[in-house]
């Protein structure tokens, strides 16, 4: 070590002006010398730890050499700054590349859905540059050098990163809004397909390189923090932005995706004003209407005509997350687990906003519904579990979705057991079976009979309602 360090001196090789300055033509033959400056340093660390063994209680510190990096390039602010910004740009503009390169074949049709991937190859790309990124920011003795080095050329790859997903993430969104004339609520089922695809595996690769730099940072803070143990990473801020961008896109592809094609393209919104007056409609006025035709079907509850096709765009969806989830299951892979975020996060925010939609319908809190038939609830009811039955695979357990269904459930009790439950709670505030309505406020007096109302509706499994809630479908019910 001490003779490499005499025969860069005597050369003066990083202060002779053909290597670096303004009379530089060929800049790479400095960065090569740099290059190498880290190599002798990585294979003496490695030399010594070969020789000496890591024993009971480490290696000595003390038997390590000077660095070559602490002799050479630390010391000199205005190479370091040089050669941190050329790092800098050479790892961006490799990721542009990357990004730049088309994701299917020429010729091959961008519906396959067989060569989708489970995480987009920029990020692969990604983590190998901040893995080396890493190295070189460890190499590196003396904190303010390696914290010079993650701010100068870490935290703007990963702002870059953001950038390119970001602008990916605009181009699926124009893709799944673009409209097939031959489809009511959307492109064809291979396009939805395999836009949701490509939804799941960004989302899932944002996801995996938001770890990715944690997992770089918890790793400079455990060497460094046994000495500097205040200090503050810059990766903190970065970390939290590529987090928040995940979960931002899977809220993008969400609303999108409920508003503007189950919404507006699929007719669910014409449902959700429809269903509040059928449900409060009266038997004879519905029989009459619907004649002969209502008595033919009046014991074969079907879906409504008007959700077919917003059920239909979500089966899709939800099948395209369960293809996702079946190829991570045949990877063997130590990532594998982290893997299923793209499509079980897709699946827990569609099962949510979804469940909204319904809920509402039930919950009645605009005062649409204000009376509550038998007939119009078993229908109700009919369409909410045909929606839920589609989130079998959700790890969501009393999310809006499991409360619709119990809300629609709780209006088209039967006769019987729906009076023997409101006489039960009646019975707790000691009021007149007879009476007309529930009071919220009675039970809210005494809390130890709001808290045997509660379980009371949890074992007739209602407990996923308020009992305000409950009691204002149970007093809405004719």
């Amino acid at each position: 070590s001490r003779m490499a360090r005499h025969a860069l001196r005597a050369n003066s090789f990083l202060n002779h002006p053909d290597m670096v300055g303004s009379e530089c033509r060929d800049h790479s033959i400095a960065l090569r010398g740099i290059e190498q400056l880290f190599l002798f340093d990585d294979l003496l660390k490695k030399k010594i730890e070969s020789d000496q063994g890591d024993g009971l209680f480490g290696i000595d510190p003390m038997l390590y050499p000077v660095r070559m990096t602490d002799t050479f390039l630390t010391p000199r602010e205005d190479l370091l700054s040089w050669w941190m910004g050329d790092e800098r740009d050479m790892a961006i503009a490799r990721l542009t590349l990357s990004s730049c390169q088309p994701q299917t074949e020429e010729g091959s049709s961008p519906t396959n859905i067989a060569n989708q991937q489970l995480c987009p190859p920029i990020t692969d790309l990604f983590a190998a540059l901040l893995y080396s990124s890493r190295s070189k920011a460890n190499a590196f003795s003396d904190l303010r050098s390696q914290q010079m080095y993650v701010a100068n050329v870490v935290a703007p790859l990963c702002s870059e990163y953001l950038e390119l997903m970001h602008g990916e993430a605009t181009l699926l969104r124009q893709r799944l809004l673009s409209r097939d004339t031959t489809k009511s609520y959307s492109g064809s089922d291979e396009m939805l397909t395999a836009n949701v695809l490509e939804w799941i595996s960004m989302i899932t690769g944002v996801h995996m390189a938001g770890h990715v730099v944690l997992r770089s940072q918890i790793t400079q803070n455990a060497e460094s923090d046994q000495i500097h143990p205040e200090h503050h990473n810059p990766l903190d801020g970065v970390i939290k932005s590529i987090f928040a961008f995940g979960d931002a896109m899977v809220d993008e592809f969400v609303s999108v995706f409920v508003e503007q094609i189950m919404m507006e393209r699929a007719k669910l919104a014409g449902y959700t004003m429809r269903a509040p007056f059928l449900i409060s409609e009266h038997p004879h006025e519905h029989h009459e209407r619907r004649g002969q035709r209502e008595k033919d079907v009046k014991y074969t509850l079907t879906l409504s005509p008007d959700l077919n096709d917003s059920i239909h765009a979500l089966s899709v969806t939800l099948k395209a997350c369960q293809i996702a989830a079946a190829k991570v299951n045949s990877v063997d892979s130590r990532t594998a687990e982290m893997m299923y975020f793209g499509s079980q996060s897709i699946e827990n925010s569609l099962s949510h906003a979804v469940g909204c939609k319904f809920l509402d319908i039930g919950l009645d809190p605009m005062g649409m519904c204000p009376e509550i038939y038998l007939d119009g609830a078993k229908q109700f009811c009919h369409d909410v579990c045909a929606f839920k039955h589609l989130f079998q695979h959700t790890t969501s357990s009393e999310g809006p979705m499991e409360r619709a269904v119990a809300a629609s459930q709780l209006m088209s009790l039967d006769e019987s057991p729906l009076t023997a439950l409101r006489d039960a709670l009646c019975a707790l505030i000691s009021s007149d079976t007879g009476s007309e309505a529930l009071f919220i406020s009675d039970f809210a007096a005494d809390s130890r009979l709001l808290e045997e109302a509660e379980s009371m509706l949890d074992a007739k499994g209602f407990g996923s309602l308020a009992l305000e809630e409950a009691v204002s479908i149970m007093n809405r019910r004719c």
